[in-house]
C-alpha cells in the first residue's frame, strides 16, 4: 500500500470483509473464516463479529475513533467518537428499547430473515449514509472539542433514525426464512427478549 492510502473508510471496508465472497451473499451462506463473521448455529458457526473499531492518528497527532457499537460490521454504521465527548448509552445482556446495541439487534436480526436482495439494498443505503461521516472528518479534525462533540452527537442521533427507518421498512418486506438458520436466531432472540420482525 502507498503511504497515506489507508483511510478510516478503507479500514471499515476491510472489517466488513466476507472473505472475498460475492457482495450480496447471504450471511447464512458464509463461514467463520472471515473478519466479519455471522453466527449461524450453536456448534460450528457460533462466533460473531461485534463492536468493530477504527482508530486514526492524524499527522498533527489528533486521534479520531470510529466505532460501530453494534454487532455485524457489514450491517452496522461506523460512528465517530472523540476524546472529551461523553456518550450516554448502555447495553446490558437483555433487550432495552433505549439502547443503541439492542435497537440495532432488531435491525440486524430482522435483516438476517430477509433475502440477499434486501440485505444488498440495506448495504447500498448504509454506504450512502456513511459517506457523510467520511466526507465530514477532514473538516471536523481541526474543530473545537465542542464542535467535535456536536458532530458526534448529531451523527449518532441521525444514525439511530436511519436504523429506525430501516426497521419500519422491513415491516413491509416478508421474511425469507431458512429453517435451521432462522430457528437458531429465533432462539437467541427469545433468550435476549429481542422483538425481531
Amino acid at each position: 500500500q502507498k503511504k497515506g492510502s489507508l483511510t478510516p473508510k478503507t479500514i471499515a471496508r476491510i472489517l466488513r470483509d466476507h472473505g472475498g465472497r460475492t457482495i450480496g451473499t447471504h450471511p447464512a451462506d458464509l463461514s467463520n473464516g472471515t473478519l466479519c463473521m455471522h453466527a449461524a448455529d450453536p456448534i460450528i458457526r457460533k462466533s460473531q463479529t461485534v463492536g468493530s473499531l477504527v482508530v486514526q492518528l492524524t499527522p498533527d497527532r489528533r486521534i479520531n475513533v470510529f466505532v460501530t457499537g453494534t454487532a455485524a460490521p457489514c450491517m452496522s454504521l461506523f460512528r465517530p467518537v472523540f476524546f472529551g465527548c461523553p456518550l450516554d448509552d448502555r447495553a446490558g445482556n437483555s433487550y432495552s428499547a433505549d439502547s443503541l446495541w439492542w435497537q440495532h439487534e432488531i435491525l440486524h436480526r430482522s435483516l438476517l430473515n430477509r433475502s440477499s436482495k434486501t440485505i444488498l439494498e440495506f448495504w447500498t443505503e448504509r454506504t450512502k449514509f456513511e459517506a457523510r461521516l467520511w466526507k465530514g472528518i477532514p473538516q471536523i479534525e481541526t474543530a473545537s472539542v465542542f464542535d467535535r462533540c456536536l458532530f458526534s452527537r448529531e451523527y449518532f442521533k441521525e444514525s439511530r433514525l436511519f436504523e429506525s427507518q430501516w426497521i419500519e421498512k422491513l415491516n413491509a418486506i416478508p421474511p425469507q426464512k431458512r429453517f435451521f438458520y432462522s430457528t437458531y436466531w429465533r432462539k437467541i432472540s427469545r433468550r435476549n427478549g429481542v422483538p425481531t420482525l
